[in-house]
């Protein structure tokens, strides 16, 4: 799958029957927003992925190429077990 990273390409999002889901795009645009964050949310279903404040879900095939362009910026609140990130400034 290939996640391109120009200013200039189209950025979507997927309507889904559980709402919107950010594709990769959307999601690196609403995370250079102050404040935002990338954020887990364990559910029955396995983990979600979520931008937030005012984002939306993030698709699960997105996640690991979001991952490696962020930071850890909070421990948690359990120690090693990441549970939000922040864009690293680039």
């Amino acid at each position: 799958m290939h996640f391109p990273d120009k200013p200039n390409e189209p950025r979507t999002q997927v309507v889904t029957g559980r709402g919107i889901v950010l594709s990769y795009q959307a999601a690196i645009a609403l995370l250079r927003k102050p404040e935002r964050k990338l954020i887990v949310t364990h559910t029955a279903r396995g983990p979600e992925y979520s931008i937030v404040p005012g984002g939306g879900r993030v698709a699960p095939t997105v996640v690991p190429h979001l991952l490696r362009r962020c930071r850890v910026c909070d421990a948690g609140l359990f120690p090693g077990l990441a549970q939000t990130w922040c864009l690293k400034n680039t």
